[in-house]
């Protein structure tokens, strides 16, 4: 059977026992092995304070000791531990032995090593370092770029525009938010921009719309509007980075290029309405010279009949009259169609 004593030195922390002045009067041998040192040089020999480095050892002093006098217990309170070989983290959790007359005899504490936890926390406080200030290179870099830059959350929610945003709109940081930003569109392309950012919302697809929004002056003002979507390693979207461009001089020039060519495709409508026109007209009066010389012959063909025809002839009369038929037909039909 396994010792209490076995136990007790054995156990996968460091435990310790220490009068109010410090004087340790008990540890075991896991914190010794931490220590380097041996029961003898500990024993009645050191304070609990002297084991801990100097920042640690004035926050026992002057806010533990007093805390635990008057509590009677403490938490997981962080200290760093010296060794032979440098120091170590722990937490601390203690409580108070008291006499019988409410006094503090002897204090028992536990000490749990987390440096493998204190590495992870620095690690995780570096990253955190290094993605702030790289959020404030973006924005330092985005401030200086002459065109408004702005990224948007997941669902939508704008979370950054640069300077730029601000210098063209006139508008508060304290008072951005998507309700302000949609008053800016012209109501006429407003409806159909949402729907377009709906769908790229939803489809995670790059958006891209040519609007008019209200500038500082109160007067509408073409931009571009891009955004496309930003996926992590795992392919999670997590942001959106768009651009608004000003594009009111281009497009300015392309509706004016635009009324240009319906003018012209106005007149050249009309000219070859005209044209038509006198082609009717052609038609109608050379119709009429040529149907003038068929009608005579025609006329005679019908005086032919009723005469006593040779054999041959009987013959080639059919075709005279069909053909001159079927030209006339031909002739009824090109007017027709030229009206």
């Amino acid at each position: 059977m396994v010792s209490t004593e076995f136990l007790y030195d054995n156990i996968p922390c460091g435990y310790l026992s220490f009068y109010n002045d410090g004087t340790i009067i008990s540890i075991n041998r896991t914190l010794l092995n931490w220590l380097r040192l041996e029961k003898e040089e500990v024993l009645y020999k050191q304070k609990f304070n002297n084991l801990l480095s100097v920042g640690s050892r004035l926050y026992y002093q002057m806010v533990i000791m007093p805390l635990l006098l008057r509590e009677g217990s403490v938490n997981e309170i962080n200290f760093d531990v010296l060794s032979q070989n440098g120091s170590f983290p722990v937490l601390c959790n203690a409580i108070t032995t008291k006499s019988a007359g409410g006094n503090t005899d002897v204090i028992n504490a536990i000490l749990i090593k987390i440096t493998d936890r204190k590495k992870l926390e620095a690690e995780l406080m570096t990253a955190k370092k290094e993605a702030e200030e790289g959020k404030r290179r973006f924005e330092t870099l985005c401030h200086m770029i002459p065109n408004i830059i702005w990224t948007a959350l997941q669902d939508g929610t704008i979370n950054f525009v640069n300077e730029r945003f601000y210098q063209e709109f006139r508008l508060r940081a304290e008072k951005l938010n998507n309700f302000i930003l949609l008053r800016l569109f012209h109501p006429l392309g407003r409806d159909k921009m949402i729907k377009r950012w709906e769908e790229s919302l939803k489809f995670n697809t790059t958006f891209e719309v040519e609007i008019q929004i209200k500038a500082a002056g109160g007067a509408y003002y073409w931009y571009l509007i891009r955004a496309v979507p930003y996926k992590d390693i795992s392919g999670r979207l997590t942001l959106w980075f768009g651009s608004c461009t000003n594009i009111n001089e281009q497009k300015e020039k392309q509706l004016k290029t635009l009324d240009r060519l319906n003018d012209s495709l106005t007149e050249a409508g009309q000219i070859i309405k005209k044209q038509d026109q006198q082609l009717e007209e052609i038609g109608y009066s050379q119709s009429h010279l040529v149907r003038r010389p068929l009608a005579n012959i025609l006329g005679l063909v019908q005086i032919m009949e009723t005469e006593n025809l040779e054999d041959i002839q009987k013959i080639y009369f059919p075709m005279i009259k069909q053909s001159a038929e079927d030209l006339d037909e031909m002739i009824n039909a090109i007017v027709i169609k030229s009206k």
